[in-house]
């Protein structure tokens, strides 16, 4: 997973969302030299430090709409759920599981 290749594209793609400023210098340094460097990360202190790195991008890297689904749209969900579960309807248990029924609820709350 944590191949050089891997970790070069983190970066490239990170820096064109520009989302690298959410580490300090010292994890940039780690990320841009294991990926010049490293074929594929064995430590066990280097890989706890890329993963921790590459969760921080990741978290850094997701948009405007997505943090909306996430927050609103799937809290909205579950408040339908409990209620549809309430009423007695045995199939509304599945719902929680359709994320795009979530990315509905954001989307017509955006429009609202």
């Amino acid at each position: 997973m944590l191949t050089g290749e891997y970790l070069r594209r983190l970066r490239l793609k990170a820096i064109r969302r520009r989302a690298l400023g959410c580490l300090d210098s010292l994890e940039r340094g780690i990320l841009y030299l294991s990926g010049r460097l490293v074929d594929r990360a064995r430590g066990p202190g280097l890989v706890s430090q890329l993963l921790e790195i590459v969760m921080k991008l990741e978290q850094a890297m997701i948009g405007g709409f997505e943090k909306h689904v996430m927050d609103f749209g799937v809290r909205r969900l579950v408040s339908m759920v409990k209620t549809a579960v309430g009423f007695g309807s045995v199939v509304a248990r599945e719902w929680v599981l359709d994320m795009g029924f979530a990315s509905y609820l954001a989307c017509m709350d955006y429009n609202r």
